[in-house]
């Protein structure tokens, strides 16, 4: 605990615990421990308004009082000072207003009170000592204020004040307009060079001007410190608050030392106290509640708290009636309360109604004087309860029972009966499941726990449910409702076909099922079928696919039938359907293709001579059957064929022709026709031709002069 308060104020000197701030911890035992030890130790703790008075045993030192849920708030000149304090520098008024719900009893002996409440003269700002440091409290909630936009220029000018004078709550110089004050202001070298000169400069308590800088020569090696008088003339206008006195330090040639750095000790005030005093009354008169929030028709306490200030024992008649009452008060109690004492006694109004009650305080001693009047506004509500629902599970799977588990809890001290509606919609919004739970007697402060249970169709879809759980209670459909959702998560499955590098006729051609999803698919069915290159669908087939389990996969084959192929493109179109109309799908080319090419010996050809040519079949399909290949020369009477079996996609087969020309063949072009059948009659065809010059004769001599008598041989080719 030592280390742990030591660490505290080592890091945070100054302590704050904003408006609330002490909820979840107002029954820490360690938490209070640490609050004592931190501030005995010198740390500063300022505490702004709490939501019960309870919670205030945490402070140290022993505060009680009233939180915001217990008091009625006030605003407008809701605080009068009680005496003169730094804290108060910035405030002009002797009725400021400022944001207060809530107030102080009791407090140590050694408490400055500051402020306390015009409703009954009761504090609601002191400081006191504990041990070796601070400690502030207050029932002004300016950091809520100030969140909603209701902050005033008074709060304004006291929350700055007063987390000035924490930083150091020490006393603090004070002087009005027009003064001259004087102070001493701490300068520490917290660099490891020599200073020479501390440049002082005098800041506005919003520190948004400069009221005053000043030079002043040091010799403040590194580490060193030194108190250095400052002398600041107030100008009769200055702005109220606390002024700030920072310093810089520069070397002997003037360059920068350590930056801007404020001297706590050389803080002062300038104050304009209003003349006024407002005295603390004889008597003081309050309400509280022990609670902002009544459930219509049942019970609710009131304390009313009567102080008296005064040397004198005095005896008080109380009355009270409800605010819209028109009629005269006749609920009364009479209480006597001694001197600088106070009393209170509790009334419970059997039946809550109404929006605020409302007292008064008599002289019951012999005058029956009216003293004061008080009030203390709350709500009615309807019956309140908390639901907690949560399925068994996040996520389940198709055509499993669903199990819903709910708490309702009381929010009131109140028993009643209750109707209970369970719905379950589905990702689209459509319910899916619906019931209702009647007459469910919900205990005062207590709870009840139900439970329902449904199937999950095992056509839902996939995606995200919700179950609502709606109470309600006499004329109000709703006093509170809660949700719970679960998954019926999507089961993915890809499906990968292992494309063979050929086919032949009745090919099977595998696929590769896996499940990626985080859900069992059972339901998987692969679809496959054939069509032509126009579409005509030629077989079809469905198989289902063995249930998946998340990571698992599974093989799945399928012969495809096409044993009797004509040339061209068919498809394979495969799908594979699961679950809400998921889709997984593809298709596979399978092409009977092949190219016909034909290559001649000799550009042309003579009567006699050896007509030669090749043909070359290429496979440019994936498809591998047995085919018939047949060459037409009808001018030579030519009509052969041969088989051509198991030419692979991308092979080539070369097949030679030789045929005698004959010499009565006529020259010119001749016709001729080369094509591959399948045994389905489908064939391909490539036409060609060759060709047979003319006949051409050529005479020659073989010399051109001749003598008389000679012989000429003259050669015919």
């Amino acid at each position: 605990m030592e280390s742990t308060a030591t660490a505290l104020l080592s890091s945070t000197p100054l302590l704050v615990v904003p408006s609330g701030g002490f909820f979840g911890l107002e029954n820490s035992a360690f938490f209070k421990a640490l609050l004592d030890e931190y501030v005995k130790r010198g740390g500063t703790l300022v505490v702004f308004s709490q939501q019960h008075g309870s919670w205030l045993d945490l402070v140290p030192g022993g505060v009680k009082g009233y939180g915001w849920l217990e008091d009625q708030s006030c605003q407008f000149a809701s605080s009068f000072m009680e005496q003169p304090h730094p804290i108060l520098a910035g405030q002009t008024k002797a009725r400021p207003d400022h944001n207060v719900d809530g107030y102080l009893t009791d407090y140590p002996a050694d408490t400055t009170v500051i402020l306390r409440r015009m409703a009954n003269g009761q504090p609601d700002l002191i400081t006191y000592p504990y041990g070796n440091g601070q400690v502030v409290v207050t029932t002004i909630y300016s950091d809520v204020a100030f969140s909603l936009n209701q902050i005033t220029a008074d709060e304004k000018a006291l929350l700055r004040d007063l987390l000035t004078w924490a930083r150091k709550p020490a006393a603090v110089p004070m002087a009005k307009g027009g003064d001259s004050v004087a102070v001493q202001a701490e300068v520490v070298n917290r660099s490891p060079f020599t200073a020479a000169t501390a440049h002082i400069v005098v800041a506005d308590p919003d520190r948004s001007a400069v009221l005053l800088t000043q030079d002043v020569p040091v010799a403040l090696g590194g580490g060193g410190t030194v108190t250095v008088p400052v002398s600041v003339p107030v100008p009769a206008n200055a702005a109220v608050g606390i002024y700030h006195v920072d310093y810089l330090l520069f070397d002997t040639g003037g360059l920068l030392v350590q930056a801007r750095t404020e001297s706590d000790s050389g803080r002062f005030a300038v104050t304009n106290f209003p003349t006024e005093v407002v005295q603390r009354p004889d008597f003081g008169f309050s309400i509280q509640s022990d609670a902002e929030n009544y459930v219509i028709g049942f019970p609710a306490t009131f304390t009313f708290n009567i102080f008296n200030n005064t040397d004198v024992d005095r005896t008080f008649r109380v009355t009270w009636k409800l605010v819209h009452d028109l009629r005269k008060a006749t609920d009364q109690n009479t209480i006597t309360v001694g001197a600088h004492s106070t009393g209170n006694f509790v009334y419970v109004l059997p039946e809550a109604r109404d929006t605020g009650l409302t007292a008064f305080l008599y002289d019951d001693s012999g005058s029956a004087a009216w003293i004061a009047s008080a009030a203390k506004g709350f709500r009615i509500v309807g019956p309140l309860v908390n639901v907690a629902a949560t399925f068994s599970k996040y996520v389940y799977d198709f055509g499993e029972n669903a199990s819903l588990a709910f708490r309702v809890s009381n929010r009131y001290p109140v028993s009643y009966k209750s109707t209970i509606r369970v719905s379950v919609a589905n990702p689209l919004g459509i319910s899916i499941f619906s019931t209702e739970i009647p007459n469910v007697q919900i205990p005062a402060t207590g709870s009840i726990e139900q439970a329902v249970s449904f199937p999950i169709p095992a056509d839902a879809i996939s995606g995200t449910y919700v179950a609502s759980v709606v109470v309600g209670s006499g004329s109000s459909a709703r006093i509170g409702a809660g949700s719970a959702r679960f998954d019926l998560p999507v089961g993915i499955l890809s499906i990968a076909p292992q494309i063979p590098g050929v086919f032949v006729p009745d090919s099977s051609i595998g696929f590769q099922v896996a499940n990626s999803g985080v859900s069992t698919v059972s339901n998987a069915v692969l679809t496959a079928k054939l069509t032509a290159g126009g579409g005509a669908v030629l077989w079809e087939a469905s198989q289902p696919v063995a249930p998946l389990a998340p990571g698992a996969g599974t093989d799945v084959s399928v012969s495809v039938p096409l044993s009797n192929p004509s040339y061209g493109e068919y498809w394979l179109h495969y799908a594979l359907s699961y679950g809400q109309g998921k889709v997984s799908q593809g298709s596979v080319p399978v092409q009977v293709r092949k190219a016909i090419d034909v290559r001649f010996d000799k550009p042309d050809y003579h009567v006699r001579q050896a007509l030669g040519l090749t043909v070359r079949i290429t496979n440019t399909g994936n498809f591998v059957a047995d085919e018939t290949l047949r060459l037409q020369i009808p001018d030579l009477g030519v009509d052969v064929s041969q088989p051509v079996t198991g030419l692979q996609p991308g092979q080539s087969v070369d097949v030679p022709f030789t045929f005698p020309l004959p010499a009565t063949l006529s020259s010119g072009v001749h016709a001729m026709t080369v094509s591959l059948a399948l045994p389905s009659g489908s064939a391909v065809e490539k036409p060609g031709s060759f060709f047979v010059p003319p006949a051409r004769l050529s005479l020659s001599q073989g010399q051109t002069t001749f003598a008389a008598g000679d012989t000429v041989t003259v050669t015919a080719s």
